[in-house]
């Protein structure tokens, strides 16, 4: 679909159109799903990645877009657009970053919650760009998207979504649950190239411990970094028995870039000194975590229990359990559940190796399969989903350095897979009005052109005057130097009924009569002789037309016959009828746009008046000149350096009260 064949509509504040989707109509030749909007803007063409979805309220010539998508492409009405489908790879992970500040379950409610973020189509670009995504009430900029190496992605019911809070603006108290039992010290970790800085070892393989502890030390290095708020941390250990190691004197201590020296060195041999031996009392270390929270967290933090494990096995109640033995007879789940939902604490797990690694390792070393030492993550799994936590990072070195490095730069909530929502797309009742109101609108709407033609012809036009007026009375113009500001919004924004047709009628007023040659003077005077062919082309357009629709709109004069009459003649002139629809958003639309044309051509005809009337050559304009800025930023009597005075030679054309 392009604009040869189709008309382009916007609408304001729809959530769904502002998530990224076009609605066409049911009956349109471009299938729904993903899609590019090509459109040619201020920075070229620009080629929106959207989903195109289809409506049968929608007619069928009629593509309905956000107005804040154009407004981000820099998109320039009526340019040249077309929307193309295309193919697109199914996202795996994405990660969100927050643009407001708020607290970390708010703004994770309102990216779980939110119903237009499935379906949503990203191009590769979206992770560099700076314009946020707008999910429930608040906006986030895209931080990451997976896979990578596709251009553009679509967030389907499988997308992993992930939020994160940079460490400077959000405070964590975090207590990290180091595994330590004797099944910690099998090596079967393929090493990463920078693991010996940590362990100093020159084997192909490291043991778990030793992943562990790269892993902390990573977060540390991150942690260091930064500054901001308060954020604190404490390492417990468990294995047969749980030991706090970090801070020594028990609590909770801020690890950042303004920590004292002698607290980060404290940390790095408390890392250093985790060591593997005896079983493992998983739901005590559990307990004594939340203690460490209750007695020590600063009020308003985000507060995480992070078990670092390789796992056991586990299987609900009232099944046996394998493996390596929990020594509690508490559940672990049962308890981690009730402490997420009394405590409100978050509870994050991060399963060590994997089966492959265990049974590679086996084969290497000529050792039997041993059950209480072969990784298994179920348990973990299980505490996480009851924790508020994220899905299990199950792998080797690298799974647990890039979880540890992101909790030392901030946050990260896991938020899930997108939300389903029942009611699916489905338009609101103004962005529908708007689509079935473009049966009617002018498929030539050039209000683009006619502004830059008004501009340019004011302009010119102050120029001649001057040229022609300047030798006897000083300089002196038709319109005041200080004829306003143009709105965009005003000449440019949509006309959906006649009540958006009151302020650009206003504005126009303004510019023609207020400032412009029919401003009100003191009774009596007239303009200088020489200009008054120039104030002549403009008697009819603001006698006859302008002012009596302003009369009509502006003040509202519905009950005053004369009013009446007079703006039913406008009609009848530009529209061949005697009323106007309120709610004809194709009429309205339509009687701007002769109005807009008819300003541009009445100033054009006053200077060709004038030009004629000067036959001799004496006050012959030049070749006209552009204005200095951009026309659409400003209508204004650009061309002289200093400030234009006022004078009285001129006269009132407006309809008197």
């Amino acid at each position: 679909m392009s604009a040869l064949d189709s008309i382009l509509v916007t609408a304001v504040g729809d959530a769904w159109l502002d998530a990224g989707r076009v609605a066409v109509s049911s009956s349109s030749s471009v299938p729904p799903g993903p899609g590019f909007l090509c459109l040619e803007g201020h920075r070229g063409q620009q080629n929106v990645a959207v989903r195109i979805e289809r409506d049968a309220a929608i007619p069928p010539e009629v593509v309905l877009v956000s107005e804040s998508v154009l407004r981000q492409a820099a998109y320039t009405p009526d340019a040249p657009w077309r929307l193309l489908s295309i193919k697109a790879g199914k996202a795996t992970h994405l990660r969100l970053e927050a643009v407001q500040e708020d607290r970390p379950d708010v703004m994770w409610r309102d990216v779980h919650n939110d119903e237009t973020l499935l379906g949503r189509i990203l191009s590769e670009s979206a992770a560099r760009a700076t314009t946020p995504l707008r999910l429930g009430e608040r906006e986030f900029v895209v931080r990451s998207l997976e896979p990578a190496d596709e251009s553009v992605l679509e967030i389907g019911p499988a997308t992993e979504i992930e939020l994160f809070l940079p460490g400077s603006r959000t405070g964590l108290d975090v207590v990290v649950l180091a595994d330590t039992s004797g099944s910690m010290e099998v090596d079967d970790l393929p090493r990463l190239a920078e693991s010996s800085r940590w362990s100093g070892g020159a084997s192909e393989y490291e043991e778990r411990i030793d992943a562990l502890r790269q892993a902390l030390f990573s977060m540390l290095d991150m942690r260091l970094r930064i500054s901001g708020r308060e954020s604190r941390m404490a390492l417990l250990r468990f294995a047969s028995n749980v030991t706090q190691v970090f801070p020594r004197s028990e609590g909770m201590a801020v690890v950042d870039a303004d920590s004292p020296p002698e607290t980060i060195q404290e940390l790095r041999d408390a890392i250093h000194g985790l060591t593997p031996s005896g079983a493992t009392d998983l739901p005590e270390a559990i307990l004594r975590g939340v203690e460490v929270l209750d007695q020590f967290g600063k009020v308003g933090n985000d507060q995480l229990i992070v078990l670092v494990s390789d796992g056991k096995s586990w299987l609900p109640k009232g099944s046996e359990f394998t493996g390596e033995v929990v020594v509690s007879k508490d559940d672990p789940v049962s308890l981690v559940e009730h402490l997420h939902k009394s405590r409100k604490v978050r509870f994050h797990a991060v399963g060590i190796s994997n089966r492959e690694l265990y049974d590679a390792w086996c084969r290497r070393t000529r050792r039997d399969y041993h059950e209480s030492l072969a990784p298994d993550h179920p348990l973990l799994q299980e505490i996480v989903r009851v924790g508020g936590g994220d899905p299990s990072a199950i792998g080797g070195v690298d799974v647990l350095v890039d979880y540890f490095s992101g909790l030392g730069s901030g946050l990260r909530r896991w938020v899930g897979p997108p939300s389903t929502s029942e009611r699916g797309f489905r338009l609101g009742e103004e962005a529908l009005l708007a689509a079935r109101a473009a049966r009617s609108r002018p498929r030539g709407d050039t209000r683009t052109q006619d502004t830059e033609r008004l501009a340019n012809a004011i302009d010119r036009l102050n120029r001649i005057c001057r040229q022609t007026m300047g030798r006897r009375i000083g300089v002196w113009v038709p319109f005041e130097n200080q004829v306003g500001v143009l709105d965009m919004n005003a000449f440019l924004g949509a006309i959906n009924g006649e009540a958006d047709l009151l302020f650009p009628v206003k504005q126009l007023f303004q510019i023609m009569t207020e400032d412009g040659p029919g401003r009100r003077t003191k009774a009596g005077q007239s303009p200088p002789d020489e200009l008054q062919p120039a104030y002549t082309a403009f008697t009819d357009f603001i006698k006859n037309r302008l002012n009596p629709l302003r009369h009509y709109l502006v003040h509202d004069k519905t009950n005053d016959p004369k009013t009446v009459e007079g703006a039913s003649r406008v009609y009848q002139h530009y529209l061949q009828q005697p009323a106007l629809d309120r709610t004809d958003a194709g009429s309205c639309m339509k009687l701007w746009c002769l109005l807009l044309a008819d300003a541009a051509d009445t100033t054009e005809a006053a200077i060709q008046a004038l030009s004629s009337s000067h036959a001799d050559g004496i006050g012959q304009p030049t070749a006209p000149t552009p204005p200095a800025a951009s026309p659409l930023g400003r209508l204004s009597a650009i061309g002289s350096e200093q400030e234009l005075p006022d004078f009285d030679e001129t006269f009132d054309l407006r309809v008197r009260d």
